[in-house]
């Protein structure tokens, strides 16, 4: 129960966070930062989109992406030993820092597999159109290369520590828009086919190791071949 609870202050924390993204883009900091303060009244993690706008205002450029890649590779080898510098600080947090069951870390390694194939699609989409075509559709495309960047750097660091995941949502729902932006662009009939296909085939097969999860932890439900 207490987990569901936590969860719904999470994501009214995320709506509040989405209902005032328009600051973001009228470049609005004052106005963002009190719905932000608003937000943590839900769910402390909320502080975190602060980040959200300057990350707006970042390019997508290989440096960028290349130094938060690697930093996300750095802290996932490290991560044991960060770990135990941060509960020594604060144990609260100390169940936090635990490693998923084996099933959930399956679930978190396909999660790991989708960021980087819509992340991989978005940089190469925004190397590759015409930059009319972007501002004509007024979608700030290296904003969402970069919240793509975030998601598959947290579902990295969510096979180290499985709540880390939940840290990442307020990134991981640019995702929405993110997809069928790049497919939108994609000219090649035969590609875009493909990357239906290959998002589909990560998506029914995460939904399918969460629900087998469940199932694992006793849930009251079957599957109808069982």
């Amino acid at each position: 129960m207490f987990n569901a609870v936590n969860i719904v202050r999470q994501f009214l924390a995320l709506a509040i966070i989405l209902m005032s993204f328009s600051f973001v883009t009228e470049r609005k900091f004052w106005l963002f930062l009190i719905c932000v303060l608003l937000a943590c009244l839900f769910h402390h993690s909320a502080i975190l989109c602060i980040s959200l706008y300057w990350l707006y205002t970042m390019k997508a450029s290989a440096k960028n992406v290349g130094i938060l890649l690697l930093g996300s590779v750095l802290i996932f080898i490290g991560f044991d030993q960060l770990a135990s510098v941060y509960v020594s600080l604060d144990m609260s947090y100390s169940g936090y820092m635990t490693a998923a069951a084996q099933h959930a870390r399956l679930s978190g390694v396909i999660r790991l597999m989708l960021n980087f194939i819509i992340m991989s699609a978005a940089l190469c989409s925004l190397k590759h159109t015409p930059s009319h075509i972007l501002e004509k559709a007024k979608i700030n495309m290296n904003f969402l290369a970069l919240c793509s960047c975030v998601s598959t750097s947290a579902a990295l660091l969510s096979l180290q520590a499985y709540h880390v995941e939940r840290i990442a949502y307020y990134f991981y729902i640019f995702n929405i828009i993110t997809l069928p932006e790049v497919l939108v662009n994609i000219s090649n009939k035969a590609l875009k086919c493909i990357m239906y296909m290959i998002v589909l085939l990560c998506l029914f097969s995460y939904g399918f190791v969460v629900l087998w999860s469940w199932q694992q932890k006793g849930m009251i439900y079957s599957f109808m071949w069982s």
